[in-house]
């Protein structure tokens, strides 16, 4: 099994430790994933925990395409499974969402993977705290008092969304 370079026994450590606190909202539901639990208008939904770690992998990296054994290992790790195993639960996930033709939040990469295809909000930009770095590492100081951006984050947020990759200049 060839897993990509995004561990998932990362993300399995970090449920169980707690560090994903935060709930991802889409649609009418809500996701908590260190409870592996999904909620739709406030109640639970009937998923199983093989499920639920597909979700939580996928709405993690919403619109981004997740290869079949990355997520075969996020729902059975250090464990060797039949491709039809991921398609089973890809179908329940898809059942307890209620997608349907014209509101998919699974779509299928033939022969490759899936990806989220919704719009995930509060979802938490890093796991890891950032390091202490040197408050000197080399560069000039600013002696003009800098300019108030406040809704950039949020502009740059929305893109990084819907591409992977964003270019910041100035």
């Amino acid at each position: 099994m060839n897993v990509s370079s995004h561990d998932c026994s990362l993300e399995v450590t970090a449920l169980k430790a707690g560090a994903a606190a935060h709930s991802l909202f889409f649609g009418e539901f809500e996701l908590c994933p260190n409870r592996l639990l999904l909620l739709k208008g406030g109640r639970s939904v009937s998923l199983n925990h093989r499920a639920l770690h597909l979700l939580v992998a996928l709405a993690r990296r919403p619109f981004e395409l997740i290869e079949k054994d990355e997520l075969t290992a996020c729902a059975w790790p250090a464990r060797v499974m039949e491709e039809s195993s991921l398609r089973t639960q890809i179908a329940a996930l898809r059942r307890a969402l209620g997608a349907s033709v014209d509101c998919p939040y699974v779509e299928t990469v033939a022969g490759r993977g899936y990806r989220f295809v919704a719009t995930v909000s509060g979802q938490r930009q890093a796991m890891l705290p950032w390091p202490d770095l040197p408050l000197s590492i080399g560069l000039p100081r600013i002696e003009a008092a800098l300019i108030d951006r406040s809704e950039q984050p949020k502009l740059v947020g929305r893109r990084v969304l819907h591409g992977r990759f964003i270019t910041i200049t100035g």
